[in-house]
Formats: C-alpha cells, structure tokens, sequence
C-alpha cells in the first residue's frame, strides 16, 4: 500500500486535508508467463536430475524476472512425465505447473564369442557386455550356450537382465528397446593322422594287402577302430586305404 496525503486550496473555500491511499495487488500467474526450454539431454534418461531452463514472459517490454518466482522439479530423474512447477512471489501470486518426457534409453547386450578346437568338453562363455548405458551403470546378465562337437551354435543373452546404478539400485524399467545380440560359440575340428603299413612283392597273380594300421591325435578317452583296405593285383602300386569306425 502506498500513503498519499493531499491539502486542497480554493479561494472560495477552507483549505481541505486529506489521505489517499494505492493498493497493487500482486498479478497471478498464468501458464503464458512461463516457457520451459528442454535439451536433448533433458528428455533422456541418464539417472541424473533433470533440470530445464525455462523464460518469464509478460508484455512487452517484460516485466517479469526470475526474482518473481520460484521453481521446483518433481519426478525428474527416472522415466516418464516430469513436471516444474512454478510459484509467484513478490509481485506475482499463483501457482503453474509445466511437464515434459524423460524418454527410456535404449541399450544392447551383446553374449561373447568364443572358439577352440575340438577337445572332447563343452565349450561355452556366459560373459554380456553392455552398449548404451549412462555413466556408472552396470548390468547383471548371463549368456547361455554350449557347444562340444565341431560346429557353430548362438551364445544367447538370457532375458533376465538386471540394469543398476551406481548405487546398486535396480533402474531396469528405465530402459526400453533392449537389444540383444547372441555371439556364436565355434568348435573346429581336431587333426588326427591315421597310418596305414606298406607292403611290396614281386607278382604273383594274387593280391597284395597289409591290414596294418593305427591312429593317433585322438582326444583322450575316445576311440577309433581303423583297418586297412588297400588291395593291389597288378604291377603297380596303389594306396593303402583305411575305414574308420568311431568308438
């Protein structure tokens, strides 16, 4: 309020005192006066409070400052719909909330790979690495995959994956589109050498054979069972060929 006194003269009659007295009542508020101003990094989660700058609009020129209001953020670190809400002081009154999107972040789990030569056991690696995530975040996940014969098969990244902070909390409802991508467990085939015996002769119309053979480079444990078949007739020579029957 502001005091104003006055005296008023006039020739014809008594001087008059009196007492006027100004009002100004604080202006509300409205949800023109304010324009949130969100980054990119404002609308994605990263665990971190999200903060956005915002402008104070009121004629022209504005007669609104950052002295009239106050501002304060809630549910502005996880997912979802975020909201600033801002109170008037001192020449402005009233209350006007604004919200904005934290979007969910997107994230790969990738299973390791893994190869080696046939050895007789399984061959498999449940290591998951992780692609996407904020600073200080760590996942818990697992791949799962064997393969023991010479081949190839997918290491598969499990579906029960946990995301954390730092802090160690679960934040795993944060992310969406989790891509996972299996990695392939290779097993090549062992060298093994098989020897068949030699044999000679001069000719004498019946066939030459020699059932001598062997193998080695087996993995321990396993067996072959390998017999020569070679045969020669003629004047020549030829191969002491061998079948093989795996134990």
């Amino acid at each position: 309020e502001l005091d104003v006194f006055f005296k008023f003269v006039s020739p014809n009659y008594k001087p008059y005192y009196g007492k006027v007295v100004f009002s100004i009542t604080p202006k509300t508020l409205t949800a023109d006066n304010v324009t949130l101003v969100t980054q990119a990094s404002d609308c994605l989660y990263d665990g971190t409070e999200k903060k956005p700058t915002f402008t104070l609009t009121d004629g022209s020129p504005s007669i609104i400052t950052a002295d009239d209001i106050s501002v304060a953020y809630n549910n502005n670190v996880d997912a979802g719909v975020a909201i600033a809400k801002f109170t008037g002081k001192g020449n402005y009154t009233g209350i006007v909330s604004k919200d904005w999107n934290i979007a969910k972040r997107a994230v790969t789990l990738t299973s390791a790979s893994d190869s080696k030569v046939y050895d007789g056991t399984d061959l498999s690696d449940a290591g998951v690495t992780a692609e996407g995530l904020p600073e200080g975040f760590t996942v818990e996940a697992a791949a799962e995959g064997s393969q023991k014969d010479a081949g190839s098969s997918a290491n598969v990244v499990n579906d029960g994956y946990v995301i954390r902070n730092a802090a160690g909390e679960d934040k795993t409802a944060n992310f969406k589109n989790v891509q996972k991508i299996n990695g392939t467990l290779t097993v090549t085939p062992k060298a093994a050498t098989v020897t068949s015996g030699s044999a000679s002769k001069a000719y004498d119309g019946e066939a030459l054979t020699n059932g001598e053979a062997a193998i080695s480079g087996l993995v321990e444990g396993e067996t072959a069972n390998v017999r020569a078949t070679g045969s020669q007739l003629e004047v020549g020579f030829s191969s002491n060929t061998c079948t093989i029957e795996w134990g």
